[in-house]
């Protein structure tokens, strides 16, 4: 699978005195800045500090490596959560 560089995660959400919500990594190198306190932008900076772990996650899904997975016919016949999980790696690294 091809990827598009990012920075590298883990990545994880502060919130500043002013309100606002950084995206950082553990570096403290700022990835995005978010204003307000308010719930859907605390809910969103946390589901945007999740993505390098959440992108990982559905590539170790697709390529079938996990013990727990058993989709030996998804090659021939992606399933419906392989269609998905391919669709938002696509999208993640720019093919979308």
């Amino acid at each position: 699978m091809t990827s598009t560089a990012h920075t590298p995660g883990p990545w994880q959400a502060n919130q500043l005195d002013n309100g606002h919500f950084t995206i950082s990594t553990q570096q403290y190198v700022n990835i995005c800045q978010m204003a307000r306190n308010k719930e859907p932008e605390g809910a969103n900076a946390r589901l945007i500090a999740a993505a390098p772990e959440l992108l990982e996650a559905l590539k170790e899904y697709v390529t079938g490596t996990s013990a727990e997975r058993n989709h030996s016919t998804c090659e021939e016949r992606p399933c419906t959560l392989c269609k998905i999980a391919k669709r938002a790696i696509a999208k993640a690294e720019g093919r979308q």
